[in-house]
């Protein structure tokens, strides 16, 4: 009997928890935690399922099936030597962003084993891959170019060979402002034949348009009637891939000028022509005497209207019904601030167009109102707000300029916020206004007892102008008087938000202002 409970004991010591840990007696282990988000039957020790069961969990869509997978992207690789990597990227990486640019795909180059890795569209890496080959075979002779063969990303022009160095410019500087300017690449290549030398535009269809204009308008200059006839017409019409699509809204119009028109439509250093492209949003390039006008209906029809009223005001204010348009916007100037608002030769109104890409002119005069209309035309909503916003502030400066320095007599008490002998008064100008003493504002002597004049110098400097023998003033950047007086002074500016700032320069000003 005493030997089955020792047997019965040391059975039940075996099974029971050691210092309520969960472990055996005798096991090294740590029982496994429960999982919060597991089945039941798992945490419950029961068996796990089968794998027929686990196989239809996943592709139940449960969160251990898995995602299908992404088709790859398209991917070239081309492997470049040493001399070539510095062709390739240029300047800065200049040329590798410009390839970047007119492909559309991403182009990196590896520094361990000098490969350039393309991505992209499918036809974004394929024409990245052609615009590479041809960078790659400038470095070592010309590029060949089959041209029969029909490309959508590519123009020609034939270039007559004096002219080859004129469009190219110094070092190149004039062919690469033109792919900048029009986002496209361009280079002088061989035909198929190894005789026939053009110059290739690749890019998308409107730069290819912009720069082939840009082009023509330089070899027309070098070489009269190259590209223009006796008759002001195209000896060869422009036919570029894209042209000629049914339903295409693409198109050119033609407007012939005389030398004087040419010479004001064009502007210093082709100012004016560039603004009006700008604000019609439509190709602008001038071929001899012959403006050309490349885009979509409204963009002509707007280029049109806008070279139109350029010409008319070489003869005086224009006449335009403004009513039914969506590109204009009108500002009403006073009469006598209009000077003010166009500047010296129109110079900042011609500012204003610059900045906002936009075509600003004042209408024909109505005698009997006090204003001028100023009609704001362009493309661009934002662009004609931002131009509306400049000239109301240029009104809005000339007035407060004007008007001078006010000073609010309700805020104050005459008698106790004034300084002996000022009283303010009713009357506001060259004959009256605020005295305090000999001469007093308006008057010959100026603002100030000792009649040195100061009052009426610009804002920045008033605040220096002091008068008398340093009593408060009630405003101004350094504050005389009591206590309480400048108290009064920064809650005055508090109130009427003078000399509004931001955090940093309040508390500076707060720290070179402690009295």
């Amino acid at each position: 009997a005493s030997e089955v409970e020792r047997r019965e004991r040391r059975c039940e010591m075996s099974t029971s928890p050691a210092d309520g840990d969960g472990a055996l007696e005798g096991s090294t282990e740590m029982p496994a935690p429960l999982v919060d988000d597991g089945p039941l039957s798992a945490q419950q020790g029961e068996a796990p399922a089968s794998d027929g069961g686990g196989a239809d969990a996943k592709a139940d869509g449960s969160p251990s099936a898995e995602a299908p997978k992404q088709p790859e992207e398209p991917r070239m690789v081309i492997k470049i030597q040493d001399k070539d990597a510095p062709f390739v990227l240029g300047k800065g990486g200049s040329t590798k962003h410009k390839l970047e640019r007119v492909s559309g795909a991403r182009i990196e180059l590896t520094d361990k084993d000098l490969s350039l890795i393309i991505t992209g569209t499918a036809k974004a890496v394929q024409s990245a891959t052609d615009y590479v080959n041809f960078v790659l075979a400038q470095r070592v002779g010309s590029v060949v170019i089959d041209f029969d063969k029909e490309r959508d990303d590519m123009s020609t022009i034939d270039v007559p060979e004096d002219c080859m160095g004129f469009v190219m410019g110094k070092g190149g500087g004039v062919l690469r402002g033109v792919e900048q300017e029009w986002n496209t690449l361009m280079f002088f290549a061989k035909g198929a034949d190894g005789t026939s030398e053009k110059l290739a535009i690749f890019g998308g269809r409107r730069g290819r348009r912009g720069a082939e204009l840009k082009v023509m308008s330089a070899i027309e200059h070098k070489h009269p009637n190259t590209f223009i006839d006796e008759n002001n017409a195209l000896r060869r019409p422009l036919k570029q891939p894209g042209d000629g699509v049914p339903g295409d809204d693409w198109d050119v119009e033609f407007r012939a000028m005389d030398s004087s028109e040419l010479s004001y439509a064009l502007g210093a250093g082709g100012s004016t022509r560039r603004k009006l492209a700008n604000a019609s949003g439509c190709i602008i390039e001038y071929l001899g005497n012959v403006a050309v006008l490349y885009g979509t209906s409204d963009e002509r029809g707007r280029a049109r209207d806008y070279l139109g009223w350029l010409l008319q005001q070489k003869n005086g204010p224009v006449p335009v019904d403004a009513e039914g348009r969506t590109d204009v916007d009108v500002v009403s100037v006073p009469r006598e601030y209009m000077g003010f608002v166009t500047g010296h030769k129109g110079e900042s109104l011609r500012a204003v167009e610059k900045e906002t890409s936009t075509f600003c002119f004042t209408r024909e005069r109505d005698s009997s109102s006090a204003y001028e209309k100023l009609l704001i035309f362009g493309t661009s909503p934002q662009g004609r707000r931002r131009a509306k916003s400049m000239v109301e502030g240029a009104i809005s400066r000339k007035r407060e300029r004007e008007r001078g320095p006010q000073f609010d007599e309700h805020r104050f008490r005459p008698g106790r916020d004034f300084p002996p002998g000022f009283a303010p008064s009713m009357r506001y100008g060259p004959a009256g206004g605020y005295r305090y003493g000999p001469g007093g504002y308006g008057a010959p002597g100026g603002f100030g007892r000792d009649g040195r004049g100061t009052f009426g110098r610009p804002y920045e400097t008033r605040d220096e102008a002091y008068y008398g023998r340093g009593e408060y003033h009630g405003y101004g950047r350094d504050r005389f008087g009591s206590g309480r007086e400048r108290e009064r002074d920064r809650d005055f500016n508090r109130r009427y938000d003078y000399g509004r700032r931001d955090d940093r320069y309040d508390r500076r000003d707060m720290e070179r202002n402690r009295f």
